[in-house]
């Protein structure tokens, strides 16, 4: 119940700043679409007041495009099994070799950030739920 609060109470935040919110999905979606937005128009304030449980993964820089490729892999290796799938044909983590930053999908539908600063927020409550097996 508090999910789904949380995620109305932040969208309705978001859309008083003037903010074009057109949230589809799951909750899990619904908060990466959210982040998403609080990300773009510089509103972690609005984050911040909004009680969530969040983990920030980061991966070093790479020494070499091959690192970098080597640690993306990696780390969509162990969101895959923490249960962060967005298909067969999208990783959760990859290396963007022309801008040399890491970049991170949030949705099935490919929308994707690019990291300034090597890591991505996740939500903890999403991560730690029992991926069902179908």
């Amino acid at each position: 119940m508090s999910t789904q609060i949380d995620i109305e109470e932040t969208a309705n935040k978001l859309r008083q700043l003037g903010v074009k919110l057109r949230l589809k999905g799951n909750d899990a979606d619904k908060r990466r679409i959210l982040q998403k937005h609080c990300d773009d128009h510089s509103l972690e304030p609005v984050l911040q007041s909004i009680p969530a449980n969040r983990i920030w993964l980061e991966l070093d820089p790479p020494a070499t495009n091959e690192v970098g490729h080597i640690r993306a892999a990696a780390l969509t290796a162990m969101l895959k099994r923490l249960g962060l799938d967005h298909g067969p044909n999208r990783n959760a983590c990859w290396w963007n070799e022309r801008k040399q930053r890491y970049c991170f999908t949030l949705d099935a539908s490919g929308t994707f950030v690019e990291a300034n600063d090597h890591g991505h927020w996740y939500s903890l409550d999403f991560l730690s739920t029992t991926p069902e097996t179908t």
